[in-house]
């Protein structure tokens, strides 16, 4: 989706500034952290924003509704694009789009 990229590129371009590459220093630090405790992690990244603090730290870009494995740092871990689940997206209010997500963190 063209506007999803554009959105995308914009918040990118936020993060390499002075202040979005501190919020992105602690994330990196946080996901880590959580990697690191995790024996075969499932990360669910949940909207634009996370899909672009997640691609600006680790380089990796997921797939929508799409299970993808990764090997980041010396982890190996898997990642779901879902969208946002807030009511403004209307995204989960049709519960048969949710089987992937079921899916995958059963």
């Amino acid at each position: 989706d063209p506007s999803v990229q554009l959105q995308k590129n914009q918040m990118k371009d936020i993060l390499r500034s002075e202040i979005g590459l501190n919020a992105l220093d602690s994330f990196e630090s946080r996901l880590y952290a959580s990697i690191e405790i995790s024996q075969k992690a499932k990360i669910v990244v949940c909207g634009v924003i996370a899909q672009c603090f997640f691609e600006e730290v680790t380089k990796l870009q997921g797939k929508l509704r799409k299970e993808t494995e990764f090997a980041w740092k010396e982890f190996n871990f898997s990642v779901f694009y879902e969208y946002h689940p807030s009511s403004k997206s209307g995204r989960w209010s049709d519960s048969s789009g949710m089987e992937a997500l079921r899916h995958y963190v059963s």
